[in-house]
């Protein structure tokens, strides 16, 4: 009820702006949370409103140059990587109960949190006061060596579609309905020509091993295809919008659509075996034997039971629709058009997000790899990050004209890139793997001289030290210090890089 200062004379009473109780900065804050057609709308209600979303969006633009600005200076002044750094390390996961929650540490590391002055980016930072597993897991530098380049096809496509999962063969769907097979690295187009679909395909996925070429398009099909003959050999129908995603594992593939619907499809039958709702339309999907994982425009990423079709878990942090993503056992990454790649992990209920990595533009592919996260940006860069501390180790620019990337895949030492100007192929040298090196990057010589120095010896100078001391005393409420005599002569008689107790 509003106070009777607030309340008019007929006894009616009068709703009072919340925003204009409380400071402006709170104001700001809370206005903060909302997407970008939420601060479109809020701007409408009023002037005052109006003028707290203009000065969120202006703050959100200036952090957005500002990370931006330092991306590209980390960019420019890069440690130089180790391409044949490789290693079993140990990766913390979740320790879950039996109703798949995790469980906390009840006070061990506050302490240890209050008094950091800088947010630690890590995967060890991240599962802080939760009780972990241990894991062994290996990382290498992959993508991280010298490469040649290749160019599949040249023409210009803004519409074009490519598939490639390894092997000899990459798929290209361009707007004229036709499905080519290319071969690598000749970039010689293969005879078999599939074409039917009644409009331009959106989506498509090779699996070369099994002979199969998945397609769909505007007819709200999907069909398949034998690589070799040409010939369609099912159809799949049940969509009622644009299908924009296809993934394949075994017998069973998935498919998203406009329609909010992801579809898992056997194979064999042709029949439809579960189907799973987002409220918007869904970007991206992938599966394995356990999990279903989709991404919607609402920026919502849904984990799903691949057998039951049961929801496992929503996860929400994306500011924008969610454009692509990637996962294995334990981890999955997924990238949107806010210019984040988000780490989560797989286990259980967690819906805590573990790492972000920030790009300067919309994320449009992504890959996971031996622990390195492999980002295709609209700034026409892809870029190789460390999962577990977050560190870029490598920025790869596929087109001097800034194009953006529509698709990246990977496969052993090979990328086949997709822009709108042409399908690109990097065929990277072969590495012998050196399990002994110390590091990913190249160390400097200030780290070495740290991790030379013995634990528990100050790094200080003598003069440095005995002025802490003396100060520390005065603050003690002593008025005893060292004569000037014994201070002269200790910084006379030490040398400035010696360290002591």
């Amino acid at each position: 009820m509003a106070p009777a200062s607030l309340q008019s004379r007929s006894e009616v009473t009068q709703c009072q702006d919340f925003t204009r109780c409380l400071p402006l900065q709170l104001s700001l804050y809370i206005l903060g949370f909302l997407d970008e057609k939420s601060l479109s709308a809020c701007s409408e209600v009023n002037s005052h409103w109006a003028f707290l979303a203009g000065a969120v969006k202006e703050e959100r633009e200036c952090r957005a140059t500002v990370q931006q600005d330092f991306l590209q200076l980390k960019e420019l002044c890069p440690r130089k990587n180790i391409p044949n750094y490789a290693k079993r390390v140990t990766v913390q996961i979740p320790q879950l109960n039996e109703k798949g929650d995790v469980t906390e540490e009840k006070g061990n590391n506050l302490k240890r949190r209050k008094s950091s002055k800088t947010e630690e980016v890590s995967l060890q930072a991240a599962y802080r006061n939760l009780k972990t597993n241990n894991i062994q897991l290996e990382e290498r530098n992959v993508f991280c060596g010298s490469y040649n380049t290749c160019v599949l096809m040249a023409q210009s496509d803004k519409r074009r579609m490519i598939h490639y999962s390894g092997g000899s063969l990459v798929a290209v769907a361009s707007a004229n309905q036709r499905v080519r097979l290319l071969g690598v690295p000749a970039g010689k187009e293969v005879p078999a020509l599939l074409c039917g679909h009644a409009g331009s395909t959106r989506a498509l996925h090779l699996s070369e091993e099994k002979g199969l070429l998945l397609t769909a398009d505007f007819d709200l099909s999907i069909r398949c295809w034998n690589i070799h003959s040409g010939a369609c050999l099912k159809s799949f129908n049940g969509h009622y919008g644009t299908i924009t995603c296809l993934d394949l594992h075994k017998e069973q593939f998935v498919s998203g659509a406009g329609d909010g619907m992801v579809k898992v499809w056997s194979l064999k039958s042709g029949k439809c075996l579960n189907t799973l709702m987002h409220n918007s339309a869904v970007w991206a999907v992938k599966m394995d034997g356990t999990h279903v994982v989709s991404g919607c425009e609402q920026g919502l990423v849904k984990v799903w039971c691949a057998d039951t079709g049961a929801l496992i878990k929503t996860l929400e942090k994306h500011q924008g629709p969610v454009s692509c993503l990637s996962f294995d056992q334990w981890h999955l990454l997924t990238g949107g058009s806010d210019g984040f790649v988000l780490g989560w992990s797989m286990l259980g209920n967690l819906r805590k997000r573990l790492m972000a990595f920030f790009h300067p533009k919309a994320v449009l592919s992504l890959e996971f790899l031996y622990l390195r996260v492999i980002s295709g940006c609209a700034d026409g860069k892809i870029r190789v990050f460390n999962f577990l501390t977050g560190t870029c180790l490598n920025v790869l620019l596929v087109s001097s004209s800034g194009d953006p990337l529509s698709s990246l895949h990977v496969a052993e030492n090979r990328m086949v890139i997709n822009s709108p100007a042409r399908v690109l192929m990097f065929q990277f040298q072969d590495v012998t793997w050196d399990y002994s090196l110390p590091a990913d990057r190249e160390v400097k010589e200030k780290e070495k001289e740290k991790e030379k120095q013995p634990k528990g010896k100050s790094s200080r100078s003598p003069s440095r030290q005995q002025k802490m001391r003396s100060q520390s005393a005065k603050g003690r409420g002593t008025s005893k210090s060292p004569p000037r005599e014994l201070k002269k002569s200790a910084a006379c008689q030490q040398p400035e890089g010696r360290r002591f107790r």
